[in-house]
């Protein structure tokens, strides 16, 4: 996560999936919200309860 000041963008967080493991895409689809404080990220190939490669997302949401 990014922020800008003028020219120069700052690096203030890092978003990970609290269940990652290699090879589950997680970032390959990225949302933002218009407002810029929300954000939906894809891991098109988690495992989870649905099954094998099922998929997954994630919302985050940048407190104030």
């Amino acid at each position: 996560l990014f922020v800008r000041s003028g020219p120069t963008w700052t690096e203030v967080a890092m978003l990970v999936a609290s269940d990652a493991a290699p090879f589950d895409a997680f970032g390959r689809a990225v949302a933002i919200a218009a407002d810029g404080r929300r954000g939906i990220v894809g891991a098109a190939r988690d495992d989870d309860p649905s099954g094998i490669e099922a998929g997954s997302a994630r919302i985050f949401t940048l407190l104030p």
